[in-house]
Parts: C-alpha cells; sequence; structure tokens
C-alpha cells in the first residue's frame, strides 16, 4: 500500500510541475531580449557587467548643466522576452496577482517610480516608490494585487476596465522620473509575473551578482491552473482504485480458498 500511495503522490507531483513553468522570468544575462527604451530620456540596454545574477537591464540619464524634468522606462511589448509579458494574463496564467522584480538605484533614487500596463484602451499604473529607501542595494518590487483605488492600480476604465485590461495586455514599462541633474544609472532583474502575493522582498546588501542575506527573492510561486490540479488528482485517484481493485481480488480469492479448506473432510 506505501509503495501504491508513493506511486499516487509522484503522478500528482508531475501533474503540478508539468505546468509550473509558465511563469516567465527574464534575467537579461546576456540580451536585452527585445525590452527598450520607452517614451522619454533614458537610454536602455543590456548589462553583462552588473546584476543581481548576471546580467540586468540597465537605464541611465546623462549629466544636464542645466535641471530639467527627463522621464524614461524599460518598456517591453510583443517584441520583448519572445512575447511573454502581453496577451491574455487569465488565460495564460490561470491565476494572476501580479509582478515582481529587482530594482537597483546606483547613483540617486528616482523621484517618481510607476509599473504601467496598457490594453491599447486604457492604461494602469501603480506606485512602487516607496518600496526603495536608497541607493546601492537590489530591492524586491512588487505590484499591489488587483485592487483598484489608493495604494492600489489607479487607470481611466476603472476597476472592471482593470480585469477587461489584463486579458488584453498589450504592453508594460517601469516608468520613471530623474532625480536632479546629476547622471544617473538604474538596473533591472529577474522580472517575472506572480501567481501569488509575493513573501519577504527586504533590502540586500548591494552590489554585484552576491544577493546577500536578508533579501527574500519572493515572487509568484508556481500555482498550477485548476485544470491541471484536478488532472494529477484524477491521475492519483485512479492509482489508488487500481491498488484496491487489486487488493479486493486478493481478499476475495483468500477467502474462497479459505472457504474450500473448511468443507473438505
Amino acid at each position: 500500500m506505501k509503495n501504491s500511495i508513493n506511486v499516487a503522490l509522484g503522478l500528482l507531483g508531475l501533474a503540478i510541475s508539468a505546468h509550473a513553468g509558465f511563469i516567465h522570468t527574464e534575467t537579461w544575462d546576456a540580451t536585452d531580449a527585445g525590452w527598450g527604451a520607452g517614451s522619454g530620456n533614458m537610454l536602455v540596454s543590456q548589462s553583462s557587467e552588473f546584476g543581481f545574477t548576471l546580467g540586468s537591464l540597465m537605464g541611465s540619464f546623462g549629466a544636464q548643466e542645466v535641471p530639467s524634468p527627463e522621464t524614461g522606462s524599460f518598456f517591453a511589448d510583443s517584441l520583448a522576452s519572445g512575447g511573454a509579458y502581453i496577451g491574455d494574463y487569465w488565460a495564460d496564467s490561470g491565476s494572476f496577482y501580479g509582478w515582481t522584480f529587482k530594482f537597483y538605484a546606483e547613483d540617486i533614487l528616482p523621484s517618481s517610480l510607476y509599473m504601467r500596463f496598457g490594453d491599447g484602451e486604457n492604461t494602469y499604473q501603480a506606485n512602487l516608490l516607496g518600496q526603495v529607501s536608497g541607493v546601492g542595494n537590489w530591492y524586491t518590487l512588487s505590484t499591489p494585487g488587483l485592487t483598484f483605488g489608493l495604494g492600489g492600480w489607479l487607470g481611466g476604465g476603472g476597476a472592471t476596465g482593470l480585469s477587461n485590461a489584463l486579458a488584453s495586455v498589450e504592453w508594460l514599462e517601469l516608468r520613471l522620473d530623474r532625480n536632479e541633474e546629476l547622471d544617473q544609472t538604474f538596473y533591472v532583474d529577474n522580472f517575472q509575473q506572480g501567481t501569488t502575493k509575493p513573501t519577504g522582498g527586504g533590502d540586500g546588501p548591494g552590489g554585484g551578482d552576491d544577493p546577500g542575506g536578508g533579501d527574500d527573492p519572493g515572487g509568484g510561486g508556481n500555482v498550477p491552473e485548476p485544470g491541471t490540479l484536478v488532472m494529477g488528482l484524477g491521475l492519483a485517484g485512479l492509482s489508488m482504485a487500481k491498488w484496491g481493485r487489486r487488493q479486493l481480488t486478493k481478499r476475495r480469492s483468500r477467502k474462497a480458498n479459505m472457504g474450500c479448506s473448511d468443507s473438505t473432510p
């Protein structure tokens, strides 16, 4: 019985893990993966020399002689990451909570920092600046849950439009505004869409590829779609049922043999 239960649990685990890879994590280890600069003045490129792990995506503003407002963004559309971040999030992810990624301000904190996305009709944004408290450290930034209003997502389509927009995402970006006239550089790494509320997320020690202690990557756990879980439970159930039928057959056979021996003089 123990072996049969182990087999059943193994089948269930395989069924769940078979779908566990639907969350895409962009690490920019070798290229910019099609990500670029959105509207604004920030230059965006892949950095092979610095990252939370290996490479990262780097955005930079040049020094100014006269302070002037400038904005920029790390931008993704259908050409970025093989289109992993556009489309119907409900159909593709099954359960969607938000985006999680690493952020590093090298020189100075930006004056604003927003996660934004749009479906071609409505644009939604969430303020993330409060999650970054210093320079020279990697921070785990997470967008709020799918709530509309103060502290959550804001956009012209209201709460209903938020859900509808996630069914047809055409682009997304991390948008920021420069602060002061100094040249400044920002990095993004390990960008993923998550299906559960992130845990942890303190700041790391900063610098290079060492994730350091105290920075829980957080971010989306691999939660299977309901259909996948049902399939796994079904496989486990079939295995247990098969084992049960075998045991019943053996029990009946033993009873039949005992009956014959009892009636023999």
